[in-house]
């Protein structure tokens, strides 16, 4: 299948300035695939956090076809289900926050060295964003107890 890349672009509302491009591909058959809006991880504040969930928020928004894709990932150093307990976590923001979960996707990535959630929009007929572990869940230290916020 031939895939080819398009730019979707965000611009700010009040003033029409562009912020940033996003790639998307677009399959030759019309299909989008879903594009990366955003990502958060472990180095980030919980402030810091919720401001990536307001900018798509505010996409979501401006969108309202648009579905969301949380592709969440574990750390290397991880607790029982901490990619699904982090998504859930932004859903139920994003929820919290007017977006209907109808809208909102989960996805189980896997593990990475660090954690890291993965914000992915597209129209509801694109396909899924791939996942892409970085390390096979033998090598995963799991602790009993998860202690985060979102």
């Amino acid at each position: 299948m031939k895939i080819k890349m398009i730019s979707l672009c965000i611009a700010m509302i009040a003033n029409f300035e562009v912020v940033r491009c996003v790639p998307m591909q677009q399959a030759a058959d019309s299909d989008v695939i879903y594009s990366r809006f955003e990502e958060y991880d472990r180095n980030m504040s919980g402030e810091q956090i919720k401001e990536r969930l307001d900018g798509l928020i505010q996409h979501l928004e401006v969108n309202p076809s648009f579905q969301v894709y949380l592709v969440s990932y574990g750390g290397r150093q991880s607790c029982r289900n901490e990619a699904l307990l982090r998504a859930r976590l932004a859903r139920g923001y994003l929820s919290n926050k007017g977006i209907n979960p109808n809208r909102i996707n989960i996805l189980d990535g896997g593990y990475r060295d660090n954690w890291i959630v993965e914000l992915g929009v597209g129209p509801p007929t694109a396909v899924p964003p791939p996942r892409m572990r970085t390390i096979d869940k033998r090598r995963v230290i799991i602790k009993k107890k998860c202690r985060f916020t979102p």
